[in-house]
Order: structure tokens, then sequence, then C-alpha cells
């Protein structure tokens, strides 16, 4: 398969695999397959430098690159135009943004779920219950903030238990100069910083409808009764044995369900574009947009 000169092979393989029926191509498969060589072909260079000789072949796997890079355009330029396409047309079609009364609809259910499983703290011990609080709160903060689906529910023990590190007290001294919601907001929501899109940290907003649910999920205590191993660190965890977090698109999608919510287009790309809509309505200075990006980690080429 490295072998730049049956490149052409290659080629023809790809464009098999790729093409649909209808003359029409699988440009998110297209796109992966042109990262999955190159990622390939650095490993078996780096495994090939560990022999003897391995200079030689590691020269090869150089040489293919070139020859991929060389052939991105004319090979996979497709699939990047339709990629490009998608994002900047089908995306931001307004029927497909979600609709006031179903995401009021799943808020209130979600805050149902949180209430129901924080209002006592003992009776929570067992792993559905650690489950749903979980999905209800990455749900949340997931749409909440307007986050893609993976940020929050990267989210760590120590970025919770750490939050006060981002504020100073000082600061927190008078507040006079706010008005009494915005006041209310600042004394009422924590704040953590996780890393976001590339090397960009990004804010995560806790409302004060989650911190006890926060505060039950970080609980070690209540982690060792649902079954979960010390050694994991994400707050918004998969089960079992798997060392890795949940996605969020999952957890919105399950609370979607759980609220009677049929064929719900409410997920975190969407929701971002429903309100990035909603505040381009709005009148707002040109350096305050640039503050609303910049809170979202969105980079501005």
């Amino acid at each position: 398969m490295f072998n730049r000169e049956k490149f052409s092979s290659l080629k023809i393989a790809i464009y098999k695999i790729t093409d649909k029926e209808d003359s029409s191509i699988k440009y998110g498969f297209k796109e992966n397959i042109y990262y999955l060589l190159m990622t390939s072909a650095e490993i078996l260079k780096g495994e090939a430098l560990q022999g003897k000789q391995g200079e030689v072949k590691a020269m090869e796997f150089d040489y293919f690159v070139s020859v991929l890079k060389l052939n991105r355009r004319t090979v996979f330029g497709d699939a990047r135009y339709m990629i490009t396409q998608s994002r900047q047309e089908r995306l931001r079609l307004p029927n497909r943004l979600p609709e006031d009364e179903p995401v009021e609809k799943l808020r209130k259910y979600t805050l149902e779920v949180i209430s129901k499983h924080t209002k006592d703290k003992l009776d929570f011990i067992g792993k559905y219950e650690f489950v749903e609080l979980r999905n209800a709160v990455s749900s949340r903060l997931t749409l909440f903030n307007a986050r893609r689906g993976g940020e929050p529910s990267r989210l760590k023990i120590d970025h919770w238990c750490k939050r006060n590190q981002w504020i100073a007290k000082s600061q927190m001294k008078n507040l006079d100069f706010l008005s009494p919601v915005e006041r209310k907001v600042v004394c009422d929501i924590e704040v953590t910083f996780q890393q976001g899109k590339g090397t960009r940290l990004v804010s995560c907003l806790i409302p004060a409808d989650c911190k006890k649910a926060m505060d039950i999920l970080c609980d070690r205590n209540i982690r060792m009764d649902a079954s979960i191993q010390s050694t994991k660190d994400f707050i918004f965890l998969n089960m079992e044995s798997s060392q890795n977090h949940v996605i969020g698109w999952d957890c919105i999608d399950y609370m979607c369900k759980k609220a009677g919510i049929e064929n719900s287009n409410i997920n975190a790309t969407n929701n971002r574009a429903r309100l990035s809509t909603m505040y381009a309505a709005l009148d707002v200075q040109p350096e305050d947009r640039t503050f609303f990006t910049s809170t979202w980690g969105i980079q501005r080429k």
C-alpha cells in the first residue's frame, strides 16, 4: 500500500470504495482515508527507524508521503470541497436549527432529572442513577455553554475542584458597577477552563442548578458506590472498564429520547448555529462580537 511505484493502483482503490452508485462520493470517508494514510506512514516510518538499516525503509515512506501530498488535490480535492460546502450551506440552513419549543422541553426535563437526583445526596448510590445524572448534567452544560459536543464532557474532577483559581476573591468584593442581573450571574455561576479546539482555552460555565450535581459526580465515595474505579478522573466518564469520557452528542440524544422529543435535531453543532443566529440579530458593537466569538473558542482567520 505504501509503495510509491504503485500509487496509481492505490488511487483506483480509493475511487472504488468512496464512489456511490448514484455517482456521488462518500466525502467524509474519503477525507479520512487521506489522514489515515498520512498517519500510518508516519507510524511505520518510526517503526522502520528502530531496526537495522531502517533509514532506507524510512526514506521509502517519506517518498510515499511526498507523492501522496502531491496528489492530494487531484485525488482528495473533491472530498474537501464537499465538506466545505456542507459546512457553509447545509449546516446553516434555517430548517436545521432547533426550534424553541423542543429546546425548552428538553431544558425542563433535564432540570427535573438533576433536581430528582440531588434532593438527597444519601440516596444517590446506584450505577443507574449515576449514569442518568451524568447524562443530564453533560447535556445541560453542552447546550448551556453552546459548546462543541466533546468539550464539557472532557471536564475532569480537578477542573471542578480547582475552579476558584480562575477568579480572584478581590474581584468579587466590589460589584456595584454591575447591574442586578449581571451581579446575580457573576455570583451564581461557576467558571472553569479547559482546552478547546486547537490549543485555545475555552470557558465552561456551570449554572447554579448544576453545582450540587457536579459535587455528587465528583464525590469519590459516590463514584465508588457506582462501581467506578478511583483512577478515572473524567467527571462524565463511560462506565465499566473504559477510561474515556462520554460524548456530549450521545448525552443530548439520550435526554431527548427520555424527554419524548421525536426526530430531534437538537445537538451541539445545531445549538451553536441557533444561538449564533440569535446573537447575529442583536444590535451589538463589533468589539463585543469579538468577545463573544472568543468566549466560544471560535478562531477568526
